[in-house]
């Protein structure tokens, strides 16, 4: 008995939290741009309070990797917060930021990535990947990825909520951008069976997380356990690979970027060395893209952690 009233009082707590996150969403498509960010500060102050394990861990990283200590790393840091909490005001407001209304985007897409994404839309070509991290608005590349290659499905791995409430929003709300949510546990199983089958498919990788298991490559100078799923794919299947970041230039203004990515290089070597070549350099490419806006990258992962796997490559 106890255990069905806490399961029901979860329930009403689930729909009491995603009525005030409809109720947000509503509010910041009708609001100016500019309006999301004192919403987006005031949060931020209460989850950096709040979230106090994320908040240590997010200082220890900038201390870490940027050398940062004192009152400079919590300045960085509750300004990392506040980015963080603006993607998520601005994943609200996506339909519109999609739409352009209000809000201005620039895209700078090179004409062989542009090739790679028309080529899926049209059905040309069946599995294409695009990379990214959780920098900028990463939601919004997401999004871009996905209505340029529509009809064909964009799928993102994903870590879904327990509670049924929160992953069917969850699942609901990215849908709406044409994302679609497989569980992280059959991401793969999913991937490659439609690969095999020559389904057209777009599959987005945010590739900046610890990865158990994964190969030990540098990420921003750090020794990091790198997931090897992308790098195993392209190598397997030949499939072409787009990198793209968005940059938040302020509420409103985004720059979007996505290039095509040129393994033909690693083609013949043994597949091991191919994919620690791929590997490395999507790292690489993470880096320097997260140094244009080093603020914008999510500080708080548990991305360098001192054991994580047994397979290891030194940087």
């Amino acid at each position: 008995m106890a255990k069905r009233k806490t399961g029901r009082l979860g329930t009403v707590f689930a729909h009491g939290v995603l009525m005030i996150v409809r109720a947000l969403g509503v509010a910041v498509r009708l609001l100016p741009a500019w309006s999301w960010t004192p919403i987006a500060w005031v949060l931020s102050r209460v989850l950096w309070v709040v979230l106090r394990r994320h908040r240590h861990r997010t200082l220890a990283n900038v201390a870490a990797v940027r050398g940062l200590t004192g009152r400079e790393a919590k300045r960085f840091s509750k300004a990392s917060f506040f980015s963080n909490t603006l993607v998520l005001i601005e994943s609200l407001a996506m339909p519109r930021i999609i739409a352009r209304r209000g809000v201005r985007v620039d895209v700078e897409i090179d004409a062989a990535a542009a090739d790679v994404l028309d080529r899926v839309q049209r059905g040309e070509t069946p599995f294409a990947i695009g990379i990214g991290a959780h920098a900028g608005v990463w939601e919004l590349l997401g999004a871009d990825f996905a209505r340029r290659a529509l009809p064909a499905p964009t799928m993102v791995s994903a870590r879904l909520p327990k509670n049924p409430t929160y992953a069917r929003y969850l699942r609901r709300m990215r849908s709406g951008f044409g994302l679609t949510l497989v569980d992280k546990e059959v991401y793969l199983r999913t991937l490659l069976r439609r690969a095999k089958r020559g389904e057209p498919t777009f599959c987005n990788f945010l590739c900046d997380q610890h990865t158990k298991g994964g190969l030990v490559v540098p990420f921003m100078g750090k020794p990091a356990c790198t997931v090897t799923i992308p790098a195993v794919l392209i190598r397997r299947f030949d499939a072409p690979a787009l990198f793209g970041s968005c940059i938040r230039r302020r509420a409103g203004h985004y720059v979007l970027r996505a290039e095509r990515l040129d393994y033909s290089h690693t083609t013949g070597l043994p597949a091991d060395e191919a994919v620690e070549r791929i590997t490395r350099d999507l790292n690489e490419r993470i880096s320097a893209s997260i140094e244009q806006a080093p603020e914008q990258w999510t500080w708080g992962h548990r991305r360098w952690r001192s054991k994580c796997c047994e397979r290891t490559a030194q940087g």
